[in-house]
């Protein structure tokens, strides 16, 4: 049986950069597949082209290179879910049931898609994509 990873490599130095071969890499979610991500300290430094070093320069460099290597950890459902249960607790368990997967009753849309044919709570949820949880409906008067 094979063990899972202890780390997983999140984003591509050579992209950021445009330099082969550099002795770091972005960042690396600790264990693989989870929520801890430790963001190269590096991230900051002078890009080629850019000779900028003041902190000023450093700072907003570092936050659009944080924004692009974050994008690329790539936030799931279940992420998203997590997150709004915690500014709002109760919120998880009407969405999903005691296995983690979406209640029967409950639609889940990423985009335009159903999250079920997408993965469930596994599903990919680009940046800036709309996600909506619809409750079914049902009773009546007679």
């Amino acid at each position: 049986m094979a063990t899972a990873p202890a780390f997983e490599v999140i984003g591509d130095t050579e992209e950021l950069y445009g330099i082969k071969g550099l002795p770091f890499v972005p960042a690396i979610r600790v264990p693989a597949g989870r929520d801890l991500i430790f963001v190269s300290g590096v991230l900051g430094g002078p890009v080629p082209g850019d000779d900028d070093t003041d902190i000023r320069s450093e700072t907003h460099r570092l936050f659009r290179t944080m924004e692009k290597v974050l994008g690329w950890s790539g936030a799931t459902l279940a992420d998203v879910i997590s997150d709004i249960d915690q500014r709002h607790p109760g919120f998880r368990s009407r969405v999903l049931d005691d296995s983690g997967a979406i209640r029967t009753y409950v639609n889940v849309y990423i985009g335009d898609d159903d999250a079920r044919t997408k993965g469930g709570t596994g599903a990919a949820v680009p940046d800036g994509t709309e996600v909506m949880v619809i409750p079914a409906m049902a009773g009546g008067v007679r």
